[in-house]
């Protein structure tokens, strides 16, 4: 390699160098890191050295502020500058995923059954490849697993992705669905599905004047509802000379209030018990209800009863 520095255009021996490459059929070019002429098989190497040459960052300092992946408060000791480097640049990011069953989650009765025939999942992925995903029932049983085609398919871009499968899955307790996903940089994210719940049923209706005893069969006989306990239920009546019933499982506690829909508190002029309700399934469960104390004559009007808060509710259930 001959050096520029003291060299012009007309020095002869870089001329002489230059022919006798031409001469060799050897293309030669200025390199400016070295300020030398060299072939260019020799500036291929060149740089694959530097480019396989660790240069080192030491600084007791702490970084002042968050730079790309490179957070704040970061002490850089014999770290690699081609790393830190990647580290700014490549800052991680998680996967997003989502996991949805149809029919969607909610409020069922009890000793029913419903059956989940499909699930959806969408994906985006980080900054890392999604490298499996999961489906299971939240007891574990596995519905299915991602093939490599379809994590390729996600991991082709960096937008969102939609995969969808059959199932038939009967359902007659509470379940729910949850997806685990892992990445290549070994993070594991677990997202779930809508719930499907199971509650035992509300009945609220009126009943005659001359109703006086409040029994399974009278209960039975009213309007069903099927309502999350804890929080408000509102319920609209219309009636002639009449008494307001409203029965729902004695576990859920005592209300707070009855309010009308002039936000008078009519919770004095209502008596409360209990009754066991017998099911079709010849299941008993005891109800609690509230029921007028004196019959209203032709009216209509809502009444807003007041649970207890769910988390109350859930308290009790674990008692029971």
């Amino acid at each position: 390699m001959v050096s520029l520095k003291n060299s012009t255009i007309n020095d002869k021996n870089f001329i002489k160098e230059g022919i006798q490459s031409v001469a060799n059929e050897t293309t030669v070019v200025f390199d400016p890191k070295t300020d030398r002429v060299v072939t260019t098989d020799q500036l291929q190497l060149y740089t694959q050295t530097l480019k396989d040459s660790e240069l080192i960052i030491s600084e007791n300092r702490p970084v002042p502020q968050t730079i790309g992946g490179l957070d704040a408060g970061t002490i850089l000791i014999d770290e690699a500058l081609v790393d830190v480097v990647h580290t700014i640049i490549y800052k991680y990011a998680p996967p997003v995923s989502v996991l949805h069953i149809e029919p969607h989650g909610g409020l069922y009765e009890t000793n029913t059954m419903i059956t989940i025939n499909k699930w959806i999942a969408t994906f985006t992925k980080g900054s890392a490849d999604i490298v499996s995903a999961v489906i299971q029932t939240d007891s574990g049983i596995t519905i299915t697993a991602l093939d490599a085609e379809q994590l390729a398919s996600i991991n082709s871009t960096l937008n969102s992705v939609s995969i969808q499968g059959n199932v038939n899955i009967n359902v007659t307790k509470d379940l729910h669905l949850v997806m685990t996903v892992k990445d290549s940089e070994g993070k594991t994210y677990v997202v779930s599905s809508e719930s499907i719940r199971f509650i035992d049923p509300t009945f609220t209706g009126t009943i005659p004047r001359i109703q006086t005893e409040i029994t399974s069969d009278v209960i039975l006989k009213l309007e069903k509802n099927i309502i999350e306990p804890g929080g408000t239920f509102s319920h609209e009546y219309t009636f002639t000379d009449s008494k307001i019933v409203l029965a729902y499982p004695e576990e859920w506690g005592e209300l707070i209030d009855i309010v009308d829909q002039n936000e008078l508190n009519c919770t004095d002029i209502f008596e409360t018990g209990l009754c066991d309700v017998v099911s079709g399934t010849n299941t008993t469960k005891s109800y609690r209800y509230y029921v007028l104390k004196e019959p209203v004559g032709a009216t209509a009007f809502t009444m807003h009863y007041i649970f207890a808060s769910l988390d109350i509710y859930e308290r009790r259930k674990q008692c029971v």
